[in-house]
């Protein structure tokens, strides 16, 4: 059975073609010669991709964490290093249930510790797991609640 080359024109046995199923008969319309030609060039675009790809995925990155370090800064007064300092004497544990932080983003990706603060003053007190943080928010930051609370669970 013979098949014509697109680019050559020439009509070669089927032998002659790879097997690419997103053509009717399921070949490649150039022959193996013609295709090797256009390789590097097709290769080349696809690596010229996925650089792209990667690029964009890094400058995404570096801002989102640019705007983190912002963020922190603006809203806590704190910088990078104190964050990390304060993480690593907290050894990435949570400062009220002592456990590693386990929710996770719509990426999938595990959540940063909340830098936990005193709403009036806005002294930072430390981080906390997103459970322990939202907890101490439903509570109103109310040490007399929390005692209640406390009791509550102790009789009941």
């Amino acid at each position: 059975m013979l098949k014509e080359c697109s680019q050559c024109k020439k009509y070669l046995s089927i032998d002659n073609f790879r097997k690419d199923i997103s053509f009717t008969d399921e070949l490649y319309c150039k022959c193996n010669i013609c295709a090797s030609l256009e390789e590097p060039v097709s290769q080349k675009i696809w690596n010229r991709r996925i650089y792209e790809s990667q690029k964009s995925m890094y400058i995404k990155e570096r801002d989102s964490k640019r705007h983190k370090e912002q963020r922190i800064k603006t809203n806590y007064n704190l910088s990078m290093e104190e964050y990390l300092k304060m993480l690593d004497n907290q050894e990435n544990k949570c400062a009220i249930c002592n456990k590693i932080e386990t929710s996770v983003t719509k990426k999938g990706d595990v959540k940063c510790l909340s830098i936990d603060h005193h709403h009036e003053s806005g002294r930072v007190r430390g981080l906390l797991c997103q459970k322990c943080n939202t907890g101490i928010g439903l509570f109103m930051e109310d040490s007399q609640i929390l005692e209640s609370a406390i009791e509550y669970l102790k009789n009941n």
